[in-house]
């Protein structure tokens, strides 16, 4: 787990808690993905179980990493998702269902086994179905000792009424772009102009970034790909309708690198819109040359349109047309024929 240099106000609420020692049962994490909701809730089950932890009252941490070591028998099997105690509860198939609630209700009668609090984290907990709900609900009223729930949902509005009321509600907001891209040179090893964009082409979502930068080998291979696309527009003016065709191809080997590869040219044409008029919103901060030259030598309407085309492509594509000729099709509008 990978814990932010950075605190969240939502970390810092916690930290106070556990300092004055009023934390409540149950918990609910809003926010979009990739705001580290579950890292935060991995950090509270260590900080409350960790064999070396030291809790001074009325005195709150700057975050929940200064609560664990990481390296007592409790931290590492938390670190595992081994811990008989720490539990985390997931959709099985389209919807959390009445089996999973009930099994979860049958451990919970008797007492933790290892851990001084038992945690329960329960993600996508706006998926529930019904039953699963009403079942959760008459366990939250009368919550077991030395057990604390934590849901993910996106919004408070996902949930039941009656659910939310029982949660104390923490809102988790989208990362700074420093701070996912710092994360990612932590974890990644990625040099800062890379972190940087990878971070901004993600929208600052740490999970999805995570995802690409996977291995610095996966990163390298994505950057390129961006870069290619970049560089192969076929823009007014550049290539012909054999080049525009071949553009096409590459773009679209399978559905979802066609989709992928649609969101970087995206990116880079609404690039090319901000850089004059928004500098720090450009995402490709590492091809700010290229950026610079490409739009000084296409007026805003022909970018607009630009843009235009490729969304209708990605909706066309999106909503099972052919593809390859959805591709050919906007790669000979990119051209300007």
């Amino acid at each position: 787990m990978t814990h932010h240099t950075e605190s969240s106000p939502a970390e810092n609420t916690l930290c106070g808690m556990i300092a004055n020692q009023n934390l409540p049962h149950a918990l609910l994490f809003t926010g979009p993905a990739g705001t580290g909701r579950k890292d935060i809730a991995m950090a509270l089950a260590l900080s409350l179980n960790c064999q070396n932890a030291t809790h001074t009252e009325g005195h709150a941490p700057s975050s929940l990493s200064n609560l664990f070591c990481g390296k007592c028998k409790s931290c590492r099997k938390i670190t595992a998702q081994t811990h008989p105690d720490i539990r985390a509860i997931q959709p099985d198939g389209t919807h959390i269902k009445i089996a999973q609630i009930r099994e979860l209700c049958d451990t919970l009668l008797s007492k933790p086994l290892e851990a001084r609090y038992r945690l329960i984290v329960i993600q996508e907990a706006d998926r529930m179905n019904t039953q699963a709900t009403n079942a959760l609900l008459k366990v939250l009223e009368e919550p077991p000792l030395g057990t604390h729930f934590v849901l993910l949902a996106l919004q408070p509005s996902e949930l039941l009424p009656t659910i939310v009321s029982r949660c104390q509600v923490l809102r988790f907001r989208p990362l700074p772009r420093e701070v996912v891209a710092c994360a990612l040179m932590e974890e990644f090893s990625l040099s800062k102009p890379e972190a940087i964009t990878l971070s901004a082409l993600c929208g600052e979502n740490l999970g999805k970034a995570k995802e690409i930068a996977n291995s610095k080998a996966g990163a390298s291979r994505w950057l390129l790909a961006r870069k290619w696309l970049a560089e192969n527009l076929p823009m007014a003016g550049r290539g012909d309708v054999a080049h525009a065709l071949s553009f096409a191809e590459i773009i679209g080997r399978d559905r979802e690198t066609a989709l992928s590869n649609l969101a970087l040219i995206r990116h880079y044409l609404h690039d090319l819109m901000m850089v004059n008029l928004m500098p720090s919103a450009v995402a490709n901060v590492d091809l700010i040359d290229q950026i610079k030259n490409d739009a000084a030598r296409l007026d805003a309407n022909r970018i607009t349109a630009m843009v235009d085309v490729v969304h209708l492509a990605k909706m066309r594509i999106e909503g099972n047309s052919v593809m390859r000729h959805t591709l050919e099709v906007m790669a000979l509008e990119l051209m300007g024929s």
